[in-house]
């Protein structure tokens, strides 16, 4: 296994965390405060997450961290739009689908046999924990 197999969670980790971290410096609304001190949860999160992850990862795999910081920034780009936008409900609705793609990223490779236990056995606990955001999100947005 390399650094590309396990990339595309390196990169979906950080920029969550900076898709969050961005996102509560420039939400506006009703329900800012409890809004801000969510996003403020989550980027603290998904920035541990990333540091556990990245440091299990490199244990079997060369993990480029200029690529992944690159990387991240590119999909930060695209939701730049977004977190402008400063509306509570569009914000969160981008952080709520960026945790279902973790979601999907890291039960893929939780079932990856070829991944070793101890690393399938976290990314099974990153997916539960992005299903929690999900789960808080999903309740703030009345989904």
């Amino acid at each position: 296994m390399d650094a590309s197999t396990f990339s595309p969670v390196l990169v979906n980790l950080l920029a969550g965390h900076r898709l969050a971290h961005e996102s509560h410096l420039h939400i506006k609304g009703p329900s800012v405060g409890s809004d801000h001190k969510l996003l403020d949860r989550i980027y603290n999160e998904l920035l541990g997450e990333y540091d556990m992850t990245r440091e299990l990862v490199s244990v079997i795999a060369a993990v480029d961290p200029r690529k992944t910081n690159t990387e991240a920034i590119a999909a930060m780009t695209s939701k730049s739009g977004f977190i402008q936008s400063g509306d509570a409900d569009t914000i969160l609705r981008a952080v709520h689908q960026d945790q279902l793609d973790l979601m999907k990223l890291t039960g893929a490779l939780s079932d990856k046999m070829e991944v070793p236990a101890a690393l399938r056995a976290h990314f099974q606990n990153l997916s539960l924990s992005a299903m929690h955001r999900v789960y808080f999100l999903r309740a703030r947005l009345g989904l």
